[in-house]
This record gives structure tokens, C-alpha cells and sequence, in this order.
């Protein structure tokens, strides 16, 4: 290992470290900014040590649920560069790290722009980005729009990245380890919120909810899902190479994720879950037996807990803060304003404003929790095309990688999970802004791109070569 790189393993162990003393011992980090910050600029700093791209790119993937943590440290980089302007641009560590793999992406191009251009989905992502980016110069506030951008390039510069750097099995087996690795911080975090009773609150309610290092329990609660996907995926598709150890890990991970995950309460997260363990229990029928089993189990956990029974049974009240009724109530005033601007929308980042100038009550949200409603706003119908050929057309790609006789065959179990992955999700872009849980679509997009970005079968290779 060079020098460099051990540098690097020092830095990066000591900034996750900082990260979580400060926040167990709940200290203000902004009272200490330089301390962090300069742990941050050294890891990136260090970045040069490694030379592998695919290292660069892993690491920045290990780090992504941690930084979080630090996005109390804001910096305006209009009046940090003495820019005349009319707007404000606030960027925090976690914006930061989005340009950098949006950056990463930059680079690659330069590199690889004719293997790009004939990735899937390439024009589908061009027109949509550029179609968002126009939507800026006639949006009322151009620095949302401008932050908006780098939120909706950096899932999709994920996917380039991965397309293009990782083209075997193995790559993708790496990116699902790493996914879990990423996990640990937030979970030993939403445990030290548990065992200290420190709990997120909306407004309007009493229920306290986990967030791990998250910044509300929807985004904490769908990024668990994702891991529990995942460390079933890395079980089944790899499973005559997982020793002993890393089953107790995958074990560890997911029941850690599953019993934090009832306690954000999210209820798209647990309609997600349920459909995602249907699919797996469909595809691998050995795991029926367990789903049989775990079933009543499931049932008699919400019986016996009142809490868990009342957050179900919200579903069907009539409370305007804690039941659908406010959502239909958003949806409702969200359309009302859609039809004022249908085909072009009111521009990117403006639909929390649109909906508060059209509400005509006090408090609640003003979340769209719907993507297709949240792009028809922001975007039009043009926009919302774009968006759903988007959400689709990776469906489509996966079952013609599926069937692909070209396909190395260790890369196909993978398909079939990511599939299962990709159908439980969407009922959060139809009751959450799904789109918007710029981390776990980061991840999701690049398990994509990695799997779609595989190498063919040539037929020079050997049977050994195959199984390699």
C-alpha cells in the first residue's frame, strides 16, 4: 500500500470518527467548524493517493449517509467569491460531495464519451437534464434551481460513472458491500437515538421517529429498505463466496436496519419493505417457508404494539396534519396550480413555494409526496414525460439484460434483485417525493449502471474465464 493511500485510510477513519463523537455527545459542530471542515478538505485532498478510479468512486459512495451529519457547516459561495447578485447560493458538505461525483462524471466523459452515448438511457437523461436546466431562466428563484440541478445530475452521474468503470460481477458484488458499509454510521446513530430517547417530531405530532443520520425518518426509513435489499441481494446472489464472518455482517446489518426501520414509522417504507420481501420470497421459493412463518409474527408485533397500530390505522382518519387527507389536501391545490402553467411548469425547485402561495390554511406540509405531481409543477407535462420514461425505461433495459444470451451469468442474479428493488420502490414516488432521497437514488443508480454496464460474453472466453 503506498503512502498516500495510508494517509488517505488514516484521514478518512478520523473524519467518520469526529463525526460520530460529535454527534453522541451531541455537541455543536458548528462551534468547532475548522475541525471537521479540514478533516473533509484532507480526505478529498488525499483523493490523488488513489490511483484506481473505481477506488475513488467507492469511497465516495462508503462516505455519502455520513456527511449528513455536517450540513449544519453552510457557506454562501456567492458572497465567499464577492459575487453582485441578486441570490444566494448555500451549499453544505453534503451539496459539496454531489458536485464532486458530478464532477467525477465531467471527467469521465472527457474520456468516454463514445461508450456513453451509447449507454442506455443516455438521451432519455440528456433531454430531461437539459429540459430542467432550461427551466431555471423562468423559474421565480434561480438559486433553487441551480441547487435543484446538481441534486438531479448527480444520481444520474452515478450511473455514467458505474456504467463505464464496472464490468464485471465482482464490481457490482463491491458496490453492495460497500452500501452496507455505508450503513453503519447512521444505524449506530439511529441506535444512539433510541437508547437516548432523542427523537425527530413533526410539529403537528407527538410520535418521536428515528432519522439516523438522515434529516427526516421517510429519508432514513427508505434508505433502510435499500440495505435490507441489499444485504439480501449480496446473500443470494453471491452466496457459495460469503464466509462465515460476513454472514454474521449481512445478518447484523439487516435485522439492525429492520428494527430501526419500524421505528421511523414511515408507512411508505414499511409498504416498500413488504413488497420487496414478497418479490424475494417469489424468485427464490425457499425463502417462502420463512415468509410463512414470519408472516403471523409480523401480524402479532402489530397487535401487540398500540403505537405501530395507530400509525396504520391514521391511514383511514381525518386529521389534516397526520393522515392522507392532507396529502389529497396538497395534491389537490398542487394540481390547481399545475393547470395555471401545464406544459412548461412554474421552473426546477419551486414547488414547495407554488403550493404555500396557494394554501389557504396555517401549518402542514407543503411536500408535493408525489414525484409525478412534484415534476408536472415544476416542469409541465414536458418535464413529466421525460420523468416517467425515466422511471420506466430501466425496467425495460433490465429484462433485455435478462434475456441477453451475451451476459456473463454471475451478473444476472443481480438483475433479477435490482428488478425486485426497482418494483418496490414505487410506491414512494407515488406517496413520497422519492425522487428527491438523493442518497439512496444515488446508490439505486448506480447498482443500475453497474449492472447495465457489464461486459458481453466473447466467444474466445474459456469456461474457467466464465466462472471467474
Amino acid at each position: 500500500m503506498k503512502k498516500a493511500q495510508k494517509l488517505f485510510i488514516i484521514a478518512l477513519i478520523a473524519f467518520l470518527a469526529i463525526i460520530l463523537i460529535f454527534t453522541l455527545a451531541k455537541i455543536d459542530i458548528g462551534i468547532y467548524w475548522y475541525l471537521p471542515l479540514a478533516i473533509f478538505a484532507l480526505i478529498f485532498l488525499l483523493l490523488a493517493g488513489l490511483p484506481d478510479t473505481k477506488n475513488i468512486f467507492f469511497l465516495i459512495l462508503t462516505i455519502l449517509p455520513a456527511i449528513f451529519t455536517l450540513n449544519n457547516l453552510k457557506i454562501n459561495l456567492i458572497q465567499f467569491i464577492n459575487l453582485n447578485l441578486e441570490f444566494s447560493l448555500l451549499v453544505n458538505p453534503a451539496s459539496l460531495l454531489y458536485t464532486i461525483i458530478v464532477l467525477f462524471f465531467l471527467y469521465t466523459l472527457v474520456f468516454n464519451l463514445k461508450k456513453i452515448k451509447t449507454a442506455p438511457l443516455f438521451y432519455i437523461m440528456l433531454f430531461f437534464v437539459v429540459y430542467a436546466g432550461l427551466s431555471i431562466f423562468w423559474s421565480p428563484d434561480k438559486s433553487l434551481g441551480v441547487l435543484e440541478i446538481i441534486y438531479l445530475l448527480t444520481p444520474l452521474s452515478a450511473y455514467f460513472i458505474s456504467y463505464v468503470h464496472f464490468k464485471s460481477p465482482k464490481d457490482i458484488l463491491k458496490i453492495c458491500w460497500l452500501i452496507i458499509i455505508s450503513s453503519f454510521l447512521p444505524l449506530i446513530l439511529g441506535l444512539s437515538q433510541y437508547l437516548n430517547h432523542d427523537f425527530f417530531y413533526e410539529p403537528d405530532s407527538f410520535l418521536g421517529r428515528l432519522t439516523g443520520s438522515f434529516a427526516h425518518p421517510n429519508s432514513f426509513g427508505l434508505f433502510l429498505v435499500l440495505i435490507i435489499a441489499v444485504a439480501i441481494t449480496t446473500y443470494l446472489s453471491a452466496k457459495e463466496k460469503i464466509t462465515g464472518e460476513k454472514k454474521i455482517i449481512l445478518f447484523a446489518v439487516a435485522s439492525l436496519s429492520l428494527l430501526e426501520l419500524i421505528l421511523t414509522y414511515s408507512r411508505v417504507s414499511w409498504l416498500s419493505l413488504v413488497i420487496m420481501l414478497a418479490g424475494f420470497a417469489l424468485w427464490r421459493r425457499k425463502i417462502i417457508k420463512t415468509a410463512v412463518f414470519a408472516l403471523p409474527i409480523a401480524m402479532i408485533i402489530i397487535f401487540l404494539f398500540e403505537i405501530i397500530r395507530d400509525r396504520i390505522w391514521e391511514l383511514f382518519s381525518f386529521s389534516l396534519f397526520d393522515s392522507w387527507l392532507a396529502r389529497k389536501n396538497i395534491w389537490k391545490i398542487a394540481w390547481e396550480q399545475v393547470l395555471k402553467k401545464p406544459l412548461t411548469g412554474y421552473g426546477l425547485g419551486t414547488a414547495e413555494k407554488v403550493i404555500t402561495a396557494g394554501k389557504t390554511w396555517l401549518g402542514g406540509s407543503v411536500l408535493p409526496h408525489n414525484d409525478f405531481l412534484l415534476n408536472l409543477l415544476e416542469l409541465g407535462a414536458v418535464g413529466a414525460i421525460f420523468f416517467l420514461a425515466l422511471i420506466i425505461a430501466p425496467f425495460y433495459y433490465l429484462v433485455k439484460f435478462l434475456f441477453s444470451p451475451k451476459v456473463i451469468p454471475g451478473a444476472k442474479p443481480f438483475a433479477v434483485s435490482l428488478l425486485i428493488i426497482l418494483i418496490s420502490f414505487l410506491p414512494a414516488y407515488v406517496f413520497e417525493s422519492f425522487s428527491q432521497k438523493i442518497v439512496t437514488q444515488i446508490f439505486l443508480w448506480s447498482l443500475i449502471g453497474a449492472i447495465l454496464g457489464q461486459k458481453p460474453i466473447h466467444k474466445s472466453l474459456t469456461k474457467i474465464e466464465l466462472g471467474k
